[in-house]
């Protein structure tokens, strides 16, 4: 139990650390998909917007583990 709190906590500290990051969609967001920010690869959401694989995206918002980004 403490431990999967932990891990929580820890997830949820990586994607604050997102917020401002340029990356790259990793798969079609339309609007959900993956997106890879160096190594990491994490599920990201649009505004509505479709992006497609291989487009530069901005994080512009973390709520708890929902990440939104834009193209950029």
């Amino acid at each position: 139990e403490v431990r999967k709190l932990a891990d929580e906590k820890r997830k949820l500290e990586e994607a604050a650390a997102l917020l401002g990051a340029i990356g790259t969609a990793a798969t079609v967001l339309r609007p959900a998909g993956m997106a890879r920010f160096g190594d990491q690869y994490v599920d990201v959401v649009t505004q509505g917007t479709f992006v497609p694989a291989g487009a530069k995206v901005q994080v512009i918002e973390v709520e708890g583990n929902r990440i939104v980004v834009k193209e950029v």
